[in-house]
């Protein structure tokens, strides 16, 4: 296998390190911007996450021609998260999990987005300290979303929304009708199956 000259591995080497410190730099600045003592707006998250994709993308092509590919699976990693940067700057809403529901034999603390502290704990207790714990399993973010699109949840509080402002409604009449619509709303197919 033929060598790098070292003066191309040297520039690399000190690119690498200008990188580091310029990515390094960017999340500091990030950091000082979310202490609350700076305005930012949503252009400045989108650009500064598009800065550091880019930085970190070529880092790691310099690492990788640094140490002759030995690295390769960074790429992976790196796609994977960037793919989930992106939707969340798109406004769409990231699931830890697609499923709706999860047997707590497969639930970790890792999974307490997607299915809350009291699933994730009650199935911890159960695998880490192997204490007997009931049978059972979580519903999780996803289901929600689902049984809340499905169902055009959001259209509804947005009608009574609406009627509050302009205080056609009571909060509390509000209140009560938007329970019941909640109530009233049939589970997805999908998640009914689930379920049972």
């Amino acid at each position: 296998q033929e060598s790098v000259p070292f003066k191309i591995l040297f520039a690399d080497f000190k690119k690498s390190l200008k990188l580091n410190n310029q990515i390094l730099d960017l999340i500091a600045d990030a950091n000082d911007k979310l202490s609350g003592d700076f305005i930012f707006d949503e252009q400045y998250i989108v650009t500064t996450c598009h800065r550091l994709a880019d930085m970190v993308r070529e880092f790691i092509v310099i690492i990788n021609h640094l140490s002759q590919q030995k690295y390769t699976d960074l790429f992976t990693s790196f796609h994977r998260i960037e793919e989930d940067i992106e939707t969340i700057l798109q406004g769409k809403i990231l699931y830890p999990v697609a499923e709706f529901i999860l047997p707590y034999e497969a639930v970790t603390r890792d999974l307490i987005d997607a299915v809350g502290g009291k699933n994730a704990h009650i199935a911890e207790i159960g695998s880490l300290l192997d204490l007997q714990i009931p049978a059972g399993f979580a519903i999780t973010t996803a289901a929600f979303s689902a049984f809340w699109e499905e169902n055009k949840l959001d259209e509804t509080l947005a009608v009574f929304n609406a009627d509050l402002q302009e205080e056609e409604t009571s909060l509390e009449d509000a209140s009560r009708k938007i329970r019941q619509k909640i109530l009233d709303a049939p589970l997805p197919e999908k998640l009914e199956q689930s379920i049972l």
